[in-house]
């Protein structure tokens, strides 16, 4: 479990708002919800011919969204 749903997680179940079944697929739709958001970015990035900058431990970088494949997530 990443650190991100871990928080997420914790953060529901301290409020007892959600029970298992359900907090699960709060989880999952949240995940589904980032990975369309994120397609829809980078198909429109595509269409600018534009890019994409990330950073991972400290250290920022660009890439091409036309790099990206399209059943890549």
């Amino acid at each position: 479990m990443t650190k991100k749903r871990y928080s997420i997680r914790l953060f529901t179940k301290n409020l007892k708002i959600m029970t298992e079944k359900e907090l699960r697929e709060f989880e999952e739709s949240i995940v589904k919800g980032a990975n369309v958001a994120f397609r829809r970015l980078v198909s429109q990035k595509k269409k600018e011919n534009g890019e994409l900058i990330f950073s991972r431990n400290g250290h920022v970088f660009r890439v091409k969204a036309s790099d990206f494949d399209d059943n890549m997530f």
